[in-house]
C-alpha cells in the first residue's frame, strides 16, 4: 500500500555468469507484473546505461543492484547511479559472497564497505546494503 513506482530494468536474456534464457522468462515476469503490479510496476527491457536517462537525480528510494557481476560493471552500475538516490536512499547490492573468478562483486563490496555505512546479510549469495547520507 506504498504510494511508489517501482521500476524493473533489464534485457530479460540472462548472461555468461548466470546462464543465458529465452523470451520466455520475459514473457513471464511481463504477464505476472501485468496481472498483478500494472498500477505501480514498470518493466524497463534495456541495460542500466540505458536507463539512466529516464531518472531525475535524486528521485530513487531504494536500488537494488544485480546486473553484470564482473568487478568494473558493478562500479560502474554504482557510480552511474548513486546520483540518483535521495539523501537517505538505500542501494541493496546483491552476490556480495561469490567467490567466482568471474565474479567481483565481492570484492567491489569490500571496498565500498570501508566508505559507507553498510550492513551485510550472509544468506545465500549475499546481500549488501548501503545506506546513502
Amino acid at each position: 500500500e506504498l504510494d511508489t513506482q517501482l521500476y524493473g530494468i533489464d534485457h530479460w536474456q540472462g548472461d555468461e555468469q548466470a546462464g543465458l534464457y529465452g523470451e520466455e522468462v520475459f514473457e513471464t515476469v511481463s504477464s505476472y507484473n501485468e496481472e498483478f503490479y500494472s498500477e505501480k510496476s514498470n518493466l524497463l527491457r534495456m541495460d542500466f546505461e540505458e536507463a539512466l536517462q529516464r531518472f531525475e537525480d535524486g528521485s530513487i528510494d531504494l536500488l537494488h543492484i544485480d546486473g553484470n557481476h564482473e568487478y568494473e560493471s558493478v562500479k560502474k552500475d554504482f557510480e552511474n547511479w548513486l546520483p540518483k538516490l535521495k539523501k537517505g536512499g538505500v542501494i541493496l547490492i546483491h552476490d556480495i559472497l561469490v567467490e567466482r573468478e568471474d565474479y567481483g562483486v565481492k570484492k567491489f563490496w569490500e571496498e565500498i564497505a570501508r566508505t559507507y555505512s553498510t550492513e551485510t546479510h550472509k544468506e545465500g549469495f549475499g546481500l549488501g546494503i548501503i545506506k546513502c547520507q
